[in-house]
């Protein structure tokens, strides 16, 4: 029984085994194997993601398996060049961007039929000129005209020194840079060069700094010489721009201008009454019966014996290039003169007074006999007519017609200026008929010998300022004019200032209304 009883067991344990054979999966075959896809592709992130426009980048990616198919593609500001169908793809700047990273560079890798796709993001830019803005000395009165002068721009990267070029005087300011760049996040660099012609112990480069943001900067014309101010993206961080990328060149050419020697030669013994009338007692501290040479005239030191006031200085220009000449043809002196005070007065027999004032209206009756009209504040402006740059400040007879080269390289000009002023003072008042008593006051006046670019002719430094006055002898009814007390008053020599000062911080008055238009006789 033992025997019969093994024998059923092992024939359910062979019943039970059949089935689970029949339960479970049959192996697949070999060439029905589902196998993972291999195919990978990576692009090699660039050093620098931007490109410019005009410019070409390479990209390269690597694709696995080996043997396989590249293709690239790009969206917005930057296309394939070449290398499309490569693992070496050339991309070119068509525009720029509208922001950072919005172009997208794809490469798609096949291999053994299986694709793959890698991406990254780029940033087409340009930046297409470079704006120069030089601050304009401020007519003083009411402050106006300090930013009016336009824009010089610049859209190469050339050094070379042509008609483009820039030039300040030295100690004019800072020299305002604005770069126009897209997208306007770009970030940017600015670097400042010597040009490698400049003649040796010229000094230091100009102070420069960032001015707000990154596109704009600012240099200061504190050195001398000639100056490349590049704006570029540095793309590979090594501070100076490479062969691909955007760059913008602003020359600029930094003169000093420097006083060698000055003298101010005085005549007092030229003082005179010859043009006097029945009706007008006239004092003329000149022997021309106040005329002068014109601005810029042509004339020598002989002039100086017909004067009484005269102001000689030569002057050192020293710009860039080999020679130290580059940039001082740009560059003119004159001598811009206001009236600080005018206290002449004829006194009358009756002690009524005749009084020389500054009106602010030109065209108020002359003399002024009632109401109360408005007077200018001084300084005033001396020299007639209504031009306020370039030599149009400049005072009648303002010369720097003289230049010559030195043997050390540069330029000097010598600056002459000759000044006769003179009274007019009627012999009856011209409200009581009173015959005039007595005469005294003076006229008072700074001078200050000034320079401008004609790049920027709104704007003026000072190289030496000197003040002066002039009286106009002494009168009685009985004796009439004497030159008893006829004089001019003033140092022997300007005050020179190395480097030049800006003309708006010695308050110097550039802007009409001027002291000849706007003179009038006060008989209240």
């Amino acid at each position: 029984m033992a025997i019969g009883g093994d024998s059923t067991a092992r024939q359910q344990q062979a019943k039970d085994a059949k089935s689970k054979s029949a339960t479970k999966p049959a192996t697949a075959p070999v060439d029905e194997c589902v196998c993972p896809n291999t195919t990978t592709v990576k692009i090699t992130p660039p050093d620098c993601r931007f490109v410019a426009k005009g410019k070409t980048k390479k990209v390269k990616a690597v694709g696995s398996p080996a043997g396989g198919r590249f293709s690239w593609s790009s969206s917005g500001a930057i296309g394939v060049d070449s290398g499309g169908a490569t693992d070496e793809v050339q991309l070119k700047g068509s525009s720029a961007s509208a922001v950072v990273d919005d172009v997208i560079l794809t490469v798609t890798y096949t291999a053994n039929g299986k694709s793959a796709n890698d991406t990254i993001k780029l940033t087409g830019y340009s930046i297409t000129k470079v704006e120069a803005k030089l601050r304009g000395t401020p007519c003083l009165r009411d402050k106006s005209r300090a930013d009016t002068m336009p824009a010089k721009q610049r859209s190469s990267d050339s050094k070379t020194f042509d008609a483009s070029a820039v030039t300040i005087a030295r100690g004019c300011g800072e020299l305002k840079l604005v770069a126009s760049v897209a997208p306007a996040a770009l970030p940017v660099t600015w670097l400042v060069e010597r040009a490698a012609d400049d003649a040796a112990g010229l000094g230091a480069l100009p102070s420069h700094a960032s001015d707000g943001a990154a596109s704009l900067h600012k240099l200061t014309a504190d050195a001398i010489g000639s100056f490349h101010v590049s704006v570029f993206h540095d793309c590979a961080g090594k501070g100076s721009p490479a062969a691909d990328d955007a760059v913008i060149v602003m020359n600029v050419n930094i003169v000093d201008v420097k006083v060698s020697s000055s003298s101010v030669i005085t005549r007092n013994t030229l003082f005179r009454d010859n043009r006097t009338t029945a009706g007008a007692l006239v004092v003329d501290s000149g022997s021309t019966g106040g005329t002068a040479p014109g601005v810029n005239a042509v004339y020598t030191d002989a002039e100086f014996l017909k004067h009484p006031f005269n102001v000689k200085a030569t002057v050192a220009l020293t710009g860039g290039g080999a020679d130290k000449l580059r940039g001082t043809d740009k560059v003119r002196l004159g001598y811009i003169q206001t009236t600080t005070a005018d206290s002449v007065v004829g006194t009358y027999a009756d002690g009524r007074t005749l009084k020389e004032v500054i009106a602010v209206s030109p065209a108020l009756a002359d003399p002024i006999i009632g109401g109360t009209p408005a007077m200018l504040a001084f300084p005033v402006r001396d020299t007639r007519g209504a031009v306020n740059n370039a030599t149009g400040p400049f005072i009648i007879s303002s010369s720097d017609a003289e230049k010559s080269n030195p043997a050390g390289g540069g330029l000097e000009r010598v600056v002459r200026y000759v000044d006769p002023p003179a009274i007019v003072l009627a012999k009856r008042h011209p409200v009581t008929n009173s015959k005039l008593a007595s005469i005294a006051g003076s006229n008072d006046f700074d001078t200050f010998l000034s320079a401008f670019s004609s790049d920027f002719n709104e704007n003026y430094v000072v190289v030496g300022n000197t003040n002066w006055s002039a009286t106009y002898g002494s009168f009685t009814d009985a004796g009439g004019w004497t030159n008893v007390g006829a004089a001019i008053t003033t140092p022997a020599n300007l005050t020179t200032h190395s480097p030049p000062k800006r003309a708006e911080d010695l308050a110097v008055e550039r802007c009409p209304p001027n002291f000849v238009d706007n003179l009038k006789m006060d008989a209240r």
